[in-house]
């Protein structure tokens, strides 16, 4: 199956795209840098497995929580793509595709998947082997709270070395493994079901509302 994984959520921008059992990646620099480099990421990878955009059978995208520019770059390339190749989209919350990609690492039952937001906030999400994932944004004093009320649990995320010390769990797994590959078993789950995603519906899931700061005059 000919697909292409988009992952622009968290530093850094990843790029996916498989052909039959093979499978090209690419990497890119800071989400910061989305703009500039995912059209030729992608491009570099279709090289790869000798394929055109009019090859790819569908486009996944790691659709939050997020940097909130990175993710609106990562959904207006996809549904560029999509529009102009007549694809269908496939949208998959980052934290069920970081979830299922971490499980197989641990022993413990509950995960908690974090993305750091601002200051001392988190984007937060609490997956279960055997439940649906429930999501949460929280500053670290009621994170910590949460991971006491219902440890045991181990907390993962991708860039949280400079937190290690300050969320209060036994087990936290840095999650550099992680990439837009990991979606590419959900999405082909997703399209044999036929959980497609309406592309003039299609919008990042953020769990937080955006704030525009407005600069002092001078």
């Amino acid at each position: 199956m000919n697909l292409l994984a988009i992952d622009c959520t968290e530093s850094p921008l990843t790029v996916a795209v498989s052909k039959a059992e093979r499978v090209a990646i690419r990497r890119g620099e800071a989400w910061q840098k989305s703009g500039e480099q995912i059209v030729s990421l992608v491009q570099s990878a279709l090289d790869e497995l000798s394929l055109r955009p009019s090859d790819l059978e569908a486009v996944a995208l790691s659709s939050g929580p997020g940097s909130f520019t990175a993710l609106r770059i990562g959904i207006a390339t996809a549904k560029g793509l999509c529009f102009a190749c007549d694809l269908p989209l496939l949208m998959i919350p980052t934290f069920e595709a970081l979830a299922r990609a971490t499980f197989p690492r641990t022993q413990a039952q509950t995960l908690v998947t974090l993305a750091h937001s601002k200051a001392d906030e988190f984007y937060v999400g609490i997956a279960r082997r055997d439940k649906a994932l429930e999501y949460d944004y929280l500053p670290l004093a009621q994170l910590n709270e949460k991971l006491q009320a219902i440890k045991p649990v181990a907390v993962v995320g991708r860039n949280l070395s400079r937190w290690k010390s300050a969320i209060e769990t036994s087990e936290t797994i840095d999650a550099d493994f992680f990439t837009a590959e990991s979606l590419l078993p959900i999405a082909r789950e997703k399209q044999w079901r036929g959980e497609l995603t309406n592309l003039a519906d299609a919008s990042p899931l953020y769990l937080k509302t955006f704030e525009a700061k407005k600069r002092p005059l001078l």
